[in-house]
């Protein structure tokens, strides 16, 4: 009895431990595009970065891409959304991302779209460039072929949505939906008073900043204005790093698919 309860014992540990060695890795974020499975050829990657690059300067809208050996047994559409939240695809409240994960290995992928993009590539359509577009160039054995086309139709069906072509975006023009997100919409009447509002707001601020530094024994108004600019570029120099991500999430919409 004392033997078979001891080998039970070492055997749990031993699936205990396994089941650690096998945690899911996910690749770190370098550029726009991750192939780790070593898919695409240097040409065709550098094509979906400067592609991608181009879209995200003229849309703000962003894809992410990642061709993977194996899902280490996690479901790909777990896989896809913890990915997307870890690499922040899209811009941060406009949720504008898109990610294509390939599993080469396990012949698995999903595309995971952001909340911001549901309406220009719904589920259905998903499914369609999965099933149609990608699926076909794999199972005749051309993963790279498969991976471009589908990252083109995902930026056709993102540049709709802006109202903007391809060839006009690689041409480097910017969407007119683009430019009215960092413009705003106040238009020439509203330029005035947002001028002077933002004038007011950092009068204010100074003036808190040097009271509150005046309670500071040994504190002169050129160290607090110096204390003000430090601080300021600290924060503008601490963003992210992530390598042309903007911290977008995951709409949990998309589609999984097979070859």
């Amino acid at each position: 009895m004392k033997i078979r309860f001891i080998l039970a014992i070492a055997l749990s540990t031993l699936l205990l431990v396994g089941g650690m060695a096998r945690a899911v890795e996910y690749p770190a974020q370098d550029g726009f595009v991750v192939d780790t499975a070593g898919v695409l050829d240097d040409a065709s990657q550098q094509n979906l970065e400067d592609t991608i690059a181009a879209l995200d300067k003229s849309t703000g809208a962003q894809v992410g891409v990642a061709v993977i050996p194996t899902l280490d047994g996690e479901p790909v559409e777990n896989y896809a959304i913890k990915l997307f939240e870890k690499w922040g695809i899209g811009q941060d409240k406009e949720d504008n991302g898109v990610l294509l994960v390939v599993a080469v290995k396990d012949r698995k992928m999903r595309i995971e779209v952001g909340y911001g993009l549901e309406g220009a590539i719904p589920d259905i359509r998903a499914k369609e460039i999965t099933g149609k577009i990608i699926g076909p160039k794999f199972k005749a054995g051309d993963m790279a072929g498969g991976v471009l086309d589908g990252v083109n139709a995902i930026i056709g069906d993102i540049c709709k949505e802006y109202g903007v072509s391809v060839d006009e975006v690689m041409a480097g023009k910017i969407a007119d939906k683009a430019s009215s997100k960092t413009s705003g919409d106040e238009g020439e009447n509203g330029s005035p008073l947002l001028f002077f509002g933002l004038f007011g707001g950092i009068i204010v601020f100074l003036i808190f900043t040097v009271i509150k530094g005046w309670r500071r024994p040994h504190t002169g108004i050129v160290d607090i204005l110096g204390d003000v600019a430090s601080s300021s570029i600290s924060d503008s120099s601490s963003g992210s790093d992530s390598g042309g991500f903007d911290g977008g999430d995951s709409g949990g919409g998309g589609a999984s698919d097979d070859w």
